[in-house]
């Protein structure tokens, strides 16, 4: 049977999946239950759940070039752009436009504006460039009370206990001082709320992240230069050694791409490589294109997964800071490209562009010179019952299974081996 015959209940790509389905739709593995771990000849035969074993997420090409050789069959939702050589804007000012645009988007809608803070670069920054617009006068040194400005959204300000421990000076130099003349208001995460809690709040909010700010940056990665890790080989030589001598050789070393198939590999990688706006040379180059060019698209939808299904309607509800041409376009810059990291070999420096525009704002000095990239997912609970296999693009979200997986779950769940005539790339056959 061949990709004709694909069942009509479900799409004809994967937009999010879990590399582990591969495992389950290959006819060799013979798969009933999931095993702890991928299967290595999996990840050695198929360069892309490669690439997804070493970033330990599923990677997405939004370029195209390295989807086609993948074992299952994966759809763009939002293609990479080409560089627009004539683009000159700096990022204070697509920063501005971006927030004017989300209250503008808000008031169109008669919704109120809510943030998801972190205490992060990414989510300070964005709730910096939406408060200049809510309370343009103020500043968090004004000796002045604030005045909000007139016919805008309500700007609300989730955060939790880690949010405030995690930059404790602009919460209470600025989102308490705001909150308490009206101009914003404060709410709790509790520690213990799910993801899924945003999706039942009131439906009259924009919520706002800021996800895809560590895409136009460059990569959580980039910390196995200077913190111990399985990557030995880019903690020994940097982010400005070559490509080859750090991330193949990682991947060679972790048994991710064998000796024999080096040659292979890198001829696959090659045409990808020629996709970017920038020249790919160093460990630094080729994390962020990875990053912002395959990871991407797992970043816009990774709190979409966590719904028991999926419309349209919803993508909408929840809105990206960073998820603009915009942005995009700024960091295809080459300039702006070396600006993103002014020192590689200084931690502090990444994201040092984002940190002057809160600074700029906040005149916070410390934050400045000494705040380092840290994860905020791993705080966020899953609040999902089910094992998520994938989001097809009909915005089907693909599960068989609640506490376990089994290959009669999956044949009960998409009979007639549905998954498999949809999603299975049948020139791997």
């Amino acid at each position: 049977e061949g990709p004709s015959s694909c069942c009509q209940e479900v799409g004809s790509g994967l937009l999010q999946y879990a590399p582990l389905l591969a495992c389950y739709l290959s006819c060799r593995s013979g798969l009933r239950h999931p095993p702890s771990t991928l299967y290595p000849t999996l990840i050695q035969e198929d360069f892309m759940l490669g690439l997804s074993a070493f970033f330990r997420t599923p990677m997405v090409d939004r370029t195209g070039e390295l989807n086609k050789g993948c074992c299952l069959r994966l759809s763009v939702l939002d293609p990479c752009p080409a560089r627009d050589a004539s683009f000159c804007k700096d990022l204070a000012t697509v920063m501005d436009a971006r927030a004017c645009e989300i209250v503008d988007m808000a008031k169109e809608r008669g919704s109120a504006v809510e943030v998801l803070w972190s205490g992060g670069i990414d989510s300070t920054s964005l709730t910096v460039a939406l408060l200049k617009v809510v309370c343009p006068q103020w500043r968090p040194l004004s000796a002045g009370a604030a005045t909000a400005a007139e016919g805008l959204p309500a700007l609300i300000i989730k955060c939790s206990a880690e949010s405030v421990a995690e930059y404790p000076w602009f919460h209470e130099q600025t989102l308490l001082r705001l909150s308490e003349e009206g101009v914003i208001t404060l709410e709790a995460i509790a520690d213990s709320e799910e993801v899924t809690q945003l999706w039942e709040g009131p439906q009259s909010r924009l919520t706002v992240t800021g996800e895809c700010g560590d895409q136009i940056f460059g990569s959580q990665l980039l910390e196995a230069a200077f913190v111990p890790t399985e990557l030995e080989a880019i903690f020994a030589r940097g982010l400005d050694a070559p490509w080859q001598d750090t991330i193949l050789e990682s991947l060679l070393q972790l048994g991710i791409v064998r000796p024999m198939d080096k040659e292979a590999w890198l001829k696959w990688i090659q045409p990808f490589l020629d996709r970017s706006p920038v020249a790919i040379e160093t460990t630094f180059d080729l994390l962020w294109w990875l990053n912002i060019a395959c990871k991407w698209q797992t970043v816009c939808l990774r709190l979409f997964q966590r719904r028991p299904r999926l419309c349209w309607a919803d993508l909408g509800r929840i809105v990206h800071f960073f998820q603009t041409e915009d942005f995009q376009q700024w960091s295809f810059d080459p300039d702006n490209h070396a600006a993103k990291m002014p020192d590689h070999s200084v931690w502090s420096t990444y994201k040092q562009p984002l940190k002057q525009y809160i600074f700029d704002y906040t005149q916070d000095q410390n934050y400045f010179e000494h705040k380092l990239k840290a994860g905020s997912l791993c705080q966020v609970n899953d609040a999902n019952k089910f094992v998520i296999m994938g989001i097809d693009d009909k915005l089907n979200v693909l599960r068989f299974g609640t506490s376990c997986l089994s290959r009669q779950q999956m044949e009960r769940t998409y009979p007639q081996d549905g998954l498999r005539k949809a999603f299975w790339n049948w020139s791997h056959e």
